[in-house]
């Protein structure tokens, strides 16, 4: 059991690290989180302008699976 579950951890994790390398626009310099709603990473975009932390951000939605709503997570750039 042990063996299996970190398999699936190792997999999750190269697949998570592949998602966010190929997600990443060009002018970005540091993805700052995920979010699994665009008004989280939206509201956290504008506060982090708001307080200086960044001058801009740019929020990216990358598809996880089709169905309606889609489903995916969004990519806070900054």
């Amino acid at each position: 059991m042990r063996r299996v579950r970190a398999l699936l951890v190792t997999v999750a994790l190269a697949g998570g690290l592949a998602v966010s390398a190929g997600a990443a626009p060009a002018h970005a310099a540091v993805l700052r989180n995920v979010y699994y709603g665009s008004d989280d990473c939206y509201r956290y975009g504008n506060y982090g302008v708001q307080n200086g932390y960044w001058t801009s951000f740019t929020c990216t939605f990358v598809s996880t699976g089709s169905g309606t709503p889609p489903y995916g997570l969004w990519f806070l750039y900054a």
